[in-house]
């Protein structure tokens, strides 16, 4: 049980989120100080952003950052 409000939910991860460390069962917390509600914000958020993303994850207890090269960088 995660006990989260908000988050996105990662069920498989490839390419330059793999590269960057994401794994599978990683929530995405936040990308660029901008709490995830939903995919499509999420999707919405991260077409609008530079060559780099920071995102928050939580992953197995813990919350880290991850820092994410974007198809524009």
């Amino acid at each position: 049980e995660l006990n989260l409000d908000n988050g996105l939910f990662i069920t498989s991860v490839e390419g330059e989120a793999a590269r960057a460390g994401l794994i599978e069962g990683d929530v995405i917390l936040v990308i660029n100080d901008n709490t995830v509600t939903s995919t499509k914000q999420f999707q919405a958020l991260f077409t609008s952003v530079g060559p780099i993303v920071a995102l928050l994850v939580s992953r197995k207890n813990m919350v880290i950052y991850i820092p994410l090269r974007t198809k524009s960088g």
